[in-house]
């Protein structure tokens, strides 16, 4: 596989597991209106995904951009929570 590849694969893998969260989320609107079990998700997500990273990649400025790009999805979903959970996602 080349560079080319699979960044095309990290990409699709990106927009399939942001856009199931999404999805995820949006359903569970009506058990969790106060958000705190979506919150908690993301937490726990944010969380294993971490301590799986830290355990895997050994070279230390690969771990901060990765763990830096984890905040930056998680964070971007969980700002636009609101707007997924009335259907406008």
């Amino acid at each position: 596989m080349n560079d080319v590849e699979m960044k095309a694969k990290l990409a699709v893998l990106e927009v399939v597991a942001m856009n199931t969260l999404a999805i995820v989320f949006a359903i569970t609107a009506s058990s969790d209106p106060n958000n705190r079990m979506a919150i908690s998700a993301m937490d726990t997500i944010r969380s294993v995904a971490k301590r799986r990273m830290s355990g895997t990649i050994h070279e230390a400025e690969v771990l901060r951009a990765g763990e830096a790009y984890l905040d930056e999805l998680l964070s971007d979903l969980s700002e636009n929570l609101a707007s997924i959970r009335v259907g406008k996602f």
